[in-house]
């Protein structure tokens, strides 16, 4: 059984090992949830913990996907196009 992450502890690890963790958190969450439905859960607060760790490897993987390249820059938009109002 995993314990309560913290940020700092998460970002320090790569990808690979982040969507490990995030499968295993998957499994755990399937198997509380079915212990919970089954009245046979001991441990309440443990699906919160597990969901919220689940959302912070989610939020780290996503965010290290659109960051913009080293020396890069913020990413800006081109004179003209203010991106409202564009019917897409």
């Amino acid at each position: 059984m995993l314990c309560f992450m913290k940020i700092k502890e998460l970002r320090d690890k790569s990808n690979e090992e982040l969507k490990h963790e995030l499968r295993e958190l998957n499994a755990e969450l399937f198997n509380l949830r079915s212990r919970k439905s089954t009245g046979q859960l001991d441990k309440p607060h443990r699906l919160r913990e597990v969901r919220k760790t689940i959302a912070r490897i989610k939020t780290i993987l996503s965010a290290g996907d659109t960051a913009p390249a080293a020396g890069q820059g913020p990413v800006t938009q081109k004179a003209g196009q203010s991106g409202v109002g564009r019917g897409v």
